[in-house]
């Protein structure tokens, strides 16, 4: 038998059903046991841990009306607790600014400087969508 192809291999990293043929060759071969431990390299590097999910998609940050309430020390002991474990014994930088960020907006100060932004941010859209206006793909 003739070494299979890349795409034979990989549903054996992929733990999937193949033939008892492959998996016999691939067990006798030198080379077919290496290009599956490359792809087994291969396939680990890809994976993203859970945590880092967890981190980048916010799963486990509170909604915003609960860090209000938090941050009022509003909320049930219970939740308190998480909450604070959440935003400073995790340090959850995503919590900690929208903190920061209601804690600025409750300020006459913190609304003036919310609209400057807003103007800059509005302003930089606009000058950046002229030229892109008159420099056509």
């Amino acid at each position: 038998m003739d070494c299979p192809a890349i795409s034979d291999l990989a549903a054996l990293v992929e733990g999937g059903d193949v033939a008892a043929g492959l998996k016999a060759h691939v067990d006798d071969c030198d080379a077919c046991q290496e290009a599956l431990r490359s792809l087994q390299e291969e396939v680990l590097s890809l994976q993203i841990p859970l945590s880092e999910i967890w981190f980048r998609e916010h799963i486990s940050c509170p909604f915003g009306s609960v860090l209000a309430d938090y941050r009022d020390q509003k909320l049930d002991p219970d939740a308190q607790e998480y909450v604070t474990f959440h935003v400073e014994e995790l340090s959850c930088p995503h919590c900690q600014s929208r903190l920061e960020q209601g804690i600025l907006e409750d300020s006459e100060e913190g609304r003036r400087s919310m609209r400057r932004s807003r103007e800059r941010v509005g302003e930089a859209t606009s000058v950046l969508l002229d030229e892109l206006g008159q420099h056509p793909d």
